[in-house]
């Protein structure tokens, strides 16, 4: 049920000879979607989520709000103090005591006491992809110039408990799925410019010498998409969207689009396994 509280309703049957009968049900019900942390109490709009576990939630959006799920279904702000308040676009993280979270330009990370760390600035950051502690990995993308001096590169610098390294990735990788560091999944968009720029984009993958290719180059046009979304249960069961297209889907081998049936605005995609996927965007879910 999605309603709370006690409810009946009446239940009319007719018997054999045609007589009405009425019976009155009663029961009651709890919410499927229960509202923790009312609009009222936030400025500006939440723009992601991220939980660890059962317990342990973080929200970020606009105006540096960030805020903290504890036991109870409670939310606490937990909101930086910048003098310039940042607009946080994505949180993550490997578990409870490792959170990382971006504005767009600047990486952000926090061991879940409140206290954040900036990490980058200058570029723009693409994906984050944790796949565990001792192992996490973001993009990041420089430009410069115009015309036909524009200049695009994008670097994949891993995180680990014993340092930092960074390799060149492919030009406007941004988000990143992948099962494990062999092969990393990116959907890019970059910029192809002469005396006007073209916008070319789609799906590159890094194998497990580290070379990052093109996988599939799914369109260009001289704008760019509005989103791009990509996520995968193996190396061999992959999706990915731009904004206005339908899904396409990696078997290991080649991408082809889903079945008609998917539809064309999708804006993110996730799922628990193969056979368990979802697509959200303005059309729902």
């Amino acid at each position: 049920p999605a309603f709370t509280g006690a409810h009946s309703a009446s239940l009319n049957i007719r018997d054999a000879s045609s007589t009405l009968k009425s019976v009155t049900l009663a029961g009651s019900g709890t919410p499927i979607w229960v509202r923790e942390l009312s609009s009222s109490s936030i400025s500006g709009s939440l723009r992601s989520v991220w939980a660890a576990d059962t317990t342990h939630a973080w929200a970020a959006g606009d105006g540096q709000a960030v805020y903290a799920r504890g036991t109870g279904g409670t939310w606490t702000s937990k909101a930086t103090t910048y003098s310039t308040p940042p607009d946080y676009t994505y949180i993550t993280g490997t578990g409870a005591t490792d959170l990382w979270m971006t504005d767009g330009t600047t990486l952000y990370r926090s061991t879940g006491d409140g206290s954040w760390t900036s990490m980058t600035n200058g570029s723009t950051v693409g994906g984050i992809l944790p796949l565990n502690a001792n192992d996490v990995w973001v993009t990041t993308t420089v430009r410069s110039g115009l015309g036909s001096n524009f200049k695009e590169t994008t670097t994949a610098t891993k995180y680990t408990q014993s340092g930092v390294t960074s390799e060149t990735a492919l030009d406007g990788c941004q988000s990143l799925w992948a099962a494990s560091e062999s092969q990393i999944f990116c959907a890019y968009m970059r910029a192809i410019c002469n005396s006007d720029c073209n916008y070319a984009w789609g799906v590159g993958v890094r194998d497990s010498s580290g070379n990052w290719t093109v996988s599939d180059q799914v369109g260009e046009l001289v704008s760019p998409p509005a989103s791009y979304a990509i996520w995968g249960s193996s190396p061999t069961d992959v999706y990915y969207d731009v904004n206005g297209s339908r899904p396409i889907h990696y078997n290991g081998s080649v991408w082809a689009t889903v079945d008609p049936s998917a539809p064309t605005t999708v804006l993110s995609i996730w799922g628990s396994s193969a056979t368990n996927v979802y697509f959200v965007g303005a059309f729902g879910v």
